[in-house]
């Protein structure tokens, strides 16, 4: 016990004094998790400019200008002549959308006939396309609701029933799990996650490399392990340190929701951190100096956020990639953790995920096994 406790105490000796480690295994950490949020605190684009070719000029279209310009999605910023005008403000970037409202727009309206209003907007930013388009579907709807009525009310339907006439069925929304409906709350949790795991595995890397013995030991097997578990024992403590800060308070500061039973989230993120950790160990024979780590790692980040499957859905992925992911201890992290934290799941309800990761453990737990004897037996 005394050989696990010391290689305990030492590595985490090692993780407050080496400034390199205590970078990357810190300080990373933390400033992660005040930085990247801080792009998404207005969770969607509000007031998007947009442009407006009006060829109609009727009180009608005017109206229906000034509902969009209503709704927090879009804000109509200027009125100009032509299409070609309005495409080139769009080209340079000085607006997201174009609207252009049909010469015959009131008419056609008044005597119910199919209007078609013409929508430019940039869909290579989609969030900027979604609010666009979302605002003028919403100011048009309204206006044909209210056109409708109007239509009922002249044909001496009485005002109830010509409120119900124009709209019979109605749809009441209920977002689940996101009631903001905010980017945040969608791609926050996630990349913290992967955040974790990436510090994590450049910060053992680092350190492995930094304490690399420089002479072969003749140490039995069974104090090898000791000193091996007391490492692991040593990054685990630091980490779910990190592991309230970055799920119970960076919640409360930005606002996230937060669902999950703190029990159940901590459990099922105590295999990802160990699976983690046996993996940074396994992989310290590779590096041949200290910032290998961060160099091979780093470029990793944004493959692994995307097989974790919460950017792009997995069912579109080949199936050999899908079973790839799973080496990667974000995929089944993720995918478990957005479900206990988010909707409220419960531990027996991610079993899945959660003995992928465990057995992710077992697995890279020999292999860290297999190089660590390797790295202590060899001769430098």
């Amino acid at each position: 016990m005394s050989v696990f406790f010391g290689a305990c105490r030492d590595e985490l000796k090692g993780i407050l004094t080496n400034s390199g480690a205590r970078l990357i295994l810190v300080g990373a950490a933390v400033v992660y998790s005040l930085f990247y949020p801080t792009p998404y605190l207005n969770e969607v684009p509000r007031e998007v400019p947009l442009v407006v070719v009006d060829k109609d000029g009727s009180d009608t279209s005017r109206k229906l200008v000034r509902l969009v310009d209503a709704g927090e999605g879009a804000a109509v910023v200027a009125h100009m002549p032509t299409e070609a005008a309005a495409k080139r403000a769009l080209l340079v970037g000085k607006v997201g959308a174009v609207l252009t409202i049909p010469y015959d727009f009131e008419k056609k309206l008044r005597r119910g006939d199919q209007i078609t209003l013409g929508l430019y907007a940039d869909a290579s930013y989609f969030l900027i396309y979604r609010q666009t388009s979302l605002s003028v579907k919403q100011a048009v709807a309204a206006l044909s609701a209210a056109a409708k009525e109007t239509r009922f009310r002249a044909a001496g339907v009485p005002r109830e029933q010509a409120g119900i006439r124009q709209n019979p069925a109605t749809l009441e929304q209920r977002p689940l799990f996101n009631p903001w409906v905010g980017y945040a709350h969608y791609t926050v949790p996630p990349v913290l996650l992967l955040v974790l795991e990436q510090t994590l595995l450049m910060g053992v890397g680092f350190l492995g490399v930094a304490n690399r013995p420089r002479h072969p030991t003749d140490e039995p097997a069974g104090r090898l392990f000791s000193r091996m578990l007391g490492k692991t024992l040593a990054y685990l403590a630091v980490y779910m340190v990190h592991a309230v800060y970055y799920f119970f308070l960076v919640p409360r500061i930005y606002s996230l929701s937060q669902r999950g039973n703190p029990a159940d989230m901590l459990l099922f993120i105590l295999p990802f951190f160990l699976a983690t950790i046996f993996l940074g160990l396994a992989l310290v024979p590779v590096y041949r100096y200290r910032e290998m780590p961060v160099e091979l790692l780093l470029p990793l980040s944004l493959p692994f956020l995307f097989l974790s499957g919460f950017a792009w859905p997995p069912e579109c992925m080949p199936l050999p990639i899908r079973w790839l992911a799973q080496f990667v201890p974000t995929t089944p992290a993720i995918a478990g953790f957005l479900r206990i934290s988010k909707m409220g799941a419960a531990l027996t309800d991610v079993l899945r995920e959660w003995s992928t990761l465990w057995l992710l453990t077992g697995a890279y737990g020999c292999c860290a096994w297999l190089s660590f004897t390797r790295e202590a037996t060899m001769r430098r």
